[in-house]
């Protein structure tokens, strides 16, 4: 059966529906308190008012059930900032990392355009500028290591995230403001990025003024040893 036929199907269904149902029944009422039988033309005028609700209880079904499978296609993410480190560089160069954690609860999705804004505790905004993560292993602190296969940004764009899936990375951004402004209580920080839908999310995090020398480790994380070669993680013993 074409679309038109299971469209009119669909549109004698709720008109049989409607006149053998709700109108039945009114006009079974109408002639005992009446006592009298409804005009011919009356009963013309009802069928065809039937007839045009049915066309719409026909479409608002096939509305309803394109609405709900464009639903099911689409994502659902519910990002999370976990933890953020902010390092200094060089000069009035910084460096915000972050653990960032994403739920998806809609359709299968890559993730891109990524984009940080920094709000200092005065009000002052600034872009940051959004970095890899070395392909190398990079020492961050006293006892962290980065590395690129932590990138949570490469990670979704070549991978997407399943229904129902997580993803768990850290994202590294700079930013053209020196460590002791931006590491500071009330300093604000809006993450956002894209689904490949082009459609928006976001994730924001309020400094609190303390930041630790390296990200908290998560599951979905790589821990140091399963990249790093262990005489470079064994710490020098002290001399007697």
């Amino acid at each position: 059966m074409s679309d038109l036929g299971h469209f009119l199907a669909a549109v004698l269904g709720h008109w049989i529906g409607l006149m053998s149902g709700v109108v039945s029944l009114s006009l079974t009422f109408w002639e005992r308190i009446r006592k009298s039988v409804v005009a011919t033309r009356v009963f013309y005028l009802i069928a065809i008012l039937c007839v045009l609700t049915s066309l719409f209880m026909a479409w608002k079904d096939q509305y309803d059930a394109f609405a709900a499978e464009q639903q099911r296609n689409q994502a659902h993410v519910e990002p999370v900032i976990e933890d953020v480190v902010v390092v200094h560089l060089e000069a009035r160069l910084s460096m915000i990392i972050m653990t960032v954690a994403i739920n998806n609860l809609g359709a299968p999705t890559s993730l891109h355009g990524w984009d940080l804004q920094v709000t200092l505790p005065d009000g002052t905004t600034a872009a940051a500028d959004l970095v890899s993560l070395p392909a190398v292993p990079l020492k961050l602190g006293n006892d962290y290591w980065l590395h690129g296969a932590d990138d949570v940004v490469e990670k979704t764009a070549q991978n997407p995230i399943p229904q129902g899936g997580t993803s768990v990375g850290l994202a590294a951004f700079t930013v053209d403001v020196p460590l002791s402004a931006v590491a500071r209580n009330q300093t604000e920080l809006a993450l956002s990025f894209r689904d490949v839908a082009n459609h928006q999310w976001k994730a924001a995090r309020t400094l609190t003024g303390k930041s630790s020398e390296a990200p908290v480790h998560m599951p979905g994380l790589m821990k140091p040893e399963q990249y790093i070669p262990p005489q470079l993680l064994r710490k020098p013993t002290k001399r007697k």
